[in-house]
């Protein structure tokens, strides 16, 4: 299932952007394709980075067991993992993590930061230290 709404959301994005569990599964359950992108705008969001930039922990860790790839990079060079840390967010750092989410994603991709320089940066030491025990590079050198 891939409804695109007028603004390039699907209804999976809109419903994991408003953290409604039931309606995300059941979406799920009938095919919806958890990695599908918005296309008609700047961001290029998946229903796990709508789920993530507000908080839906529970819609999170649904999205990761139904197939979501944590290591996907929206339009403005965003990652899963990256945002997690930038906003110190250690429960859904750690289920990103847990379902393949990788650590140094930052060099594979080019990005500006790595996971664990923003959560140092912000001084989050409980997911700097998570991040360091899951295998972040603490030699990553940022641009």
């Amino acid at each position: 299932i891939i409804l695109l709404l007028q603004d390039g959301d699907t209804a999976l994005i809109v419903s994991a952007r408003g953290g409604d569990y039931e309606t995300v599964k059941l979406l799920l359950d009938n095919e919806a394709d958890p990695n599908v992108q918005e296309w008609d705008n700047e961001h290029g969001t998946t229903a796990l980075m709508a789920a993530i930039n507000n908080k839906h922990h529970h819609v999170v860790e649904l999205l990761l067991t139904k197939g979501a790839d944590p290591n996907i990079m929206d339009n403005e060079g965003d990652i899963a993992l990256i945002v997690s840390a930038r906003g110190g967010d250690y429960e859904t750092v750690k289920v990103l993590l847990d379902n393949g989410a990788d650590p140094n994603i930052g060099q594979k991709f080019d990005c500006f930061n790595s996971p664990l320089i923003e959560a140092t940066a912000k001084g989050y030491y409980q997911v700097v230290e998570l991040l360091l025990t899951k295998g972040a590079d603490p030699n990553f050198i940022s641009e």
